[in-house]
């Protein structure tokens, strides 16, 4: 981290509890490595696998039914739409 973000993470802690004592030559340190991404899998994994079946369930449902509706509202707004004419008449 640069030395302005370390003072801006002061001044917020400030802010948030002005009590607290902290030098301002303070470093702070985030421990642990970056992640690279979540692993599809883990979706799956410890439990998980009901509630994600679920929720990608409910939002291919949903589409379905956006899909159903983008084609069924213009037969019920122009009935006449819907039937064929013969070709060459308006």
């Amino acid at each position: 981290m640069r030395g302005a973000a370390w003072q801006e993470i002061r001044n917020l802690l400030v802010r948030i509890n002005p009590t607290v004592n902290i030098e301002s030559g303070c470093q702070f340190v985030i421990e642990g490595g970056r992640n690279q991404g979540v692993p599809v899998w883990q979706l799956f994994s410890t439990g998980r696998a009901g509630g994600t079946v679920l929720l990608w369930g409910s939002y291919f449902i949903t589409f379905m039914i956006l899909v159903q509706a983008e084609n069924f509202v213009p037969l019920v707004l122009c009935p006449d739409s819907s039937r064929e004419k013969p070709a060459g008449t308006y």
